[in-house]
């Protein structure tokens, strides 16, 4: 519902501008997402859902539109790409690799 008219500034005078409440939301919620996700105390998936869950809850996104992102064939790349990576993390795959690319040399 990003078309709503309710403004967040009222003036009588040409000096103001109205912003829509849904754009006031929003100038509010993206800084305060960045600067959690700088601050390294949460992890970036509780931040971002919770972001979305908030867009959400005060309709400025419809599910459909909050969910469209999920339907991308790059995004199902990179959770392959995560999930692969994880694998090999947890066998010593990664290890194993670093120490024969790398060779191994006591300190």
């Amino acid at each position: 519902m990003l078309n709503s008219i309710t403004p967040i500034f009222v003036s009588y005078t040409d000096n103001f501008v109205l912003i829509p409440l849904d754009l006031f939301a929003v100038a509010i919620i993206l800084p305060c997402s960045v600067l959690l996700l700088a601050s390294n105390r949460f992890s970036p998936d509780t931040i971002l859902l919770g972001a979305l869950g908030l867009l959400l809850i005060s309709g400025i996104l419809t599910p459909t539109q909050a969910l469209a992102g999920f339907a991308s064939p790059g995004m199902a790349t990179i959770a392959v790409l995560y999930v692969t990576v994880a694998g090999l993390r947890e066998t010593g795959a990664i290890a194993w690799l670093g120490r024969f690319l790398l060779g191994h040399r006591p300190l």
